[in-house]
Formats: C-alpha cells, sequence, structure tokens
C-alpha cells in the first residue's frame, strides 16, 4: 500500500495486499479534532479497476501520484509482465470521493522501465 498526506488533517491509503488478496481500495484517515477515523473514499469512475501493490507514491498539489508497483493476480509464481511504469492520479478536495486517472498521461520521453519496490 501507499500512505501520503493530502491535507493538513488527511493522510490518503490506497492499494497494497495481504497474503491472500489484492486491494485497490481507498481509504482516508481524517485527523481533524484528534477524530483519527477511517472513511472509505469512492472513486470516480467506480468501481476503480487497478488493484496495486509495492508502487510508490507522492503528493504534488493535493493530487496523489503513483508510479510502478505489481498489478494482476496475487502469484508470487507469476509476477513476471505484472509489473507496471505507468502513473495513476487521485485528487480531490472532499473526503468522500477522489478522481481517478489511469493511463491518461501522455509522455514527452521515455518512461522509466517497470518497477517494483520504490520509494
Amino acid at each position: 500500500h501507499s500512505a501520503c498526506v493530502v491535507s493538513e488533517h488527511k493522510l490518503l491509503i490506497f492499494g497494497g495486499c495481504n497474503a491472500k488478496k489484492e486491494f485497490n481500495d481507498l481509504f482516508v484517515l481524517d485527523t481533524y479534532k484528534n477524530s483519527f477515523s477511517w472513511t472509505s473514499v469512492e472513486c470516480y469512475p467506480s468501481p476503480f479497476p487497478v488493484k496495486r501493490w509495492r508502487h510508490a507514491a507522492c503528493v504534488c498539489d493535493e493530487t496523489v501520484y503513483i508510479f510502478g508497483g505489481i498489478e494482476g493476480p496475487l502469484d508470487p509464481e507469476d509476477l513476471i509482465g505484472n509489473y507496471r511504469n505507468n502513473i495513476i492520479s487521485f485528487s480531490g478536495q472532499e473526503s468522500e470521493c477522489y478522481t481517478a486517472v489511469y493511463n491518461q498521461y501522455q509522455e514527452d520521453c521515455e518512461s522509466p522501465m517497470a518497477r517494483a519496490d520504490t520509494a
């Protein structure tokens, strides 16, 4: 999974996996007033199709950018070909809904090679 601070009081968590399942869910931890409450966040378009883990994430102007990682079924014997070098982004001002963009970025130069376990 990735965790990014998206505003003064909000931490966004995306994706990840456990021993049995991969995830494409999006959660926001709202620390305002020390409530520390988790909210499952809807994405538009919904449902968001990409399940990704072992990716890198950063925030720029309250937009979260996800790069690299692994997509597809969680099968340790079948990871070749599932490494990605595309970008996903999430943006939104509200905790209830984020706009997800997948494979919509135009590149003017060669992308980094597909990879996982990046920082």
